[in-house]
């Protein structure tokens, strides 16, 4: 069979790009992967931060995020990968190159303590890296070196995590009403809360922010806002971190060994090579008496930066248990930034059926522009703004911020607290209950002004009167009074 002049040069020509493409084409790519997955609590399932995931063919590895989610890719195939965490087994797996779906790893506690005594022979290799940290804090602290805007999604519940004691005490004692207990608590949290924030910082302390989306289960309303840094500092770098409501000593403050105690922990290789992270512990030195933290800091080098943190309160509280995760990132090449905040509550004070409920919160910075220009960092009269289409966000919206799409708990939640919210009127109670706590009655659209009942003055004495004015229920912009006394 004869092949035309035409047709064997364009088959050559095709042949010869194929070989072309196959013998020059980058190994590198041909072999490439990447393996997707969450390291979890073995026995309670919640997710577990900054996770070392190594390569064991390469040496080099990521850290998982506040949620315990990581991604890690190599040049070739990866076959085997390691995962250590301070206070756990480490665990040593194969995982199939095939694999697209997120892998779910489950790490095991083990007897190590943060206090463990470690005796070093010269100087802490510890209090260098404090001391760097120290050095460049000022250089590091968002709210020290420049001007930033930011948009934060925040999220708060209130649940229960039923652990497997009482579980298995209800099916010894066959208690049919723990059992319906533990159904109720497997199957919602008993409160939910969103809010979209942008923030505006200036320096030295001008701050502003819009409160763009707001939603609390049980009220159409936003009565109160979620602000991810009221419940802790926005930053590790400060002299004092405030921890709900309460000033702890930092540990990289100024005589930071006179404290704390520190030892290293891990040492963790970045994707970049020369980039490494130490894991460093701390907690209070013995006999000192003052306002402790104990944790874990995960100090990036060279750059002598924070990019993780482990924080909670080294006295135990009987009433209240708290703890945060803090997760800084390198965004410009130049300025280490925090992405999430993370705050856990158990509120020992409560208990129901034996069991504390739980209040999490969870703040996503993104959006984030460092050195703003000073006309784009104008101030508000006011700290805080509530965006007028705050309340009124729909889907499309919230789905633009959210980090992931609502659990199942925390859909069933909404819908349980909103149809009891709408059952009772809890947003006319707590309209009632704000007013009231600022010295008004409402009725309709009045006030009725409390603190001008009774007065007394030197001059006049005792006097009685009224007052009157208009609430925003009459209009968002204004409002009329008038009072009278006698």
């Amino acid at each position: 069979m004869l092949i035309g002049t035409e047709n064997f040069s364009k088959t050559t020509l095709l042949a010869l790009l194929l070989l072309l493409l196959i013998f020059t084409f980058p190994e590198s790519l041909l072999g490439q992967s990447e393996i997707k997955g969450r390291v979890i609590d073995a026995q309670s399932g919640e997710g577990l931060p900054f996770v070392h995931v190594v390569l064991e063919e390469e040496n080099r590895g990521v850290v998982s995020d506040l949620d315990g989610f990581f991604e890690i890719r190599s040049e070739g195939q990866i076959s085997r990968i390691k995962f250590s965490y301070v206070g756990y087994e480490s665990l040593s797996m194969e995982v199939s190159p095939s694999a697209e779906d997120r892998i779910e790893v489950r790490l095991t506690r083990s007897a190590i303590g943060l206090s463990e005594v470690v005796v070093y022979a010269g100087e802490n290799p510890a209090h260098r890296l404090i001391r760097g940290l120290f050095e460049n804090r000022d250089r590091h602290n968002p709210e020290r070196n420049t001007s930033f805007r930011y948009i934060a999604y925040n999220k708060l519940h209130v649940g229960i995590e039923v652990d497997s004691t009482v579980r298995r005490k209800m099916v010894e004692e066959q208690d049919t009403s723990m059992q319906r207990f533990v159904e109720f608590a497997d199957r919602q949290h008993l409160f939910m809360m969103e809010s979209v924030v942008e923030r505006v910082f200036r320096r030295p302390n001008s701050n502003r922010e819009e409160v763009l989306a707001s939603r609390i289960s049980g009220f159409q309303d936003p009565i109160f806002l979620l602000l991810g840094t009221e419940l802790q500092s926005f930053s590790f770098y400060d002299d004092e971190f405030v921890l709900s409501g309460v000033a702890y000593k930092s540990p990289i403050s100024r005589n930071f060994s006179r404290y704390y105690e520190f030892h290293m922990r891990d040492t963790i290789l970045g994707e970049i090579p020369g980039d490494t992270t130490y894991v460093v512990a701390y907690y209070p030195v013995k006999g000192r008496n003052f306002p402790a933290l104990q944790g874990l800091l995960y100090i990036n080098v060279p750059d002598f930066a924070l990019q993780n943190v482990i924080a909670g309160p080294a006295l135990e509280n009987e009433s209240l248990q708290v703890s945060i995760r803090q997760q800084y990132r390198k965004i410009d090449d130049k300025h280490w930034f925090p992405v999430q905040l993370n705050t856990d509550f158990e509120m020992r004070m409560v208990e129901i059926q034996g069991v504390s409920p739980q209040l999490i919160v969870r703040t996503y910075i993104d959006s984030i522009t460092i050195d703003l220009p000073r006309e784009q960092t104008r101030m508000a009269p006011v700290d805080v703004m509530l965006n007028r289409d705050a309340a009124d966000r729909d889907s499309d919206f919230w789905n633009l911020y959210r980090r992931n799409p609502l659990e199942d708990r925390e859909l069933r939640a909404y819908q349980f607290m909103d149809s009891l919210g709408q059952e009772h009127n809890f947003d006319q109670m707590a309209d009632r209950f704000s007013s009231f706590m600022q010295g008004r009655f409402s009725f309709g659209i009045l006030d009725f002004d409390l603190n001008r009942l009774l007065r007394f003055n030197i001059d006049e004495g005792l006097r009685l009167g009224a007052g009157l004015r208009t609430n925003h229920k009459l209009s968002q912009v204004f409002d009329i009074g008038a009072w009278y006394g006698y």
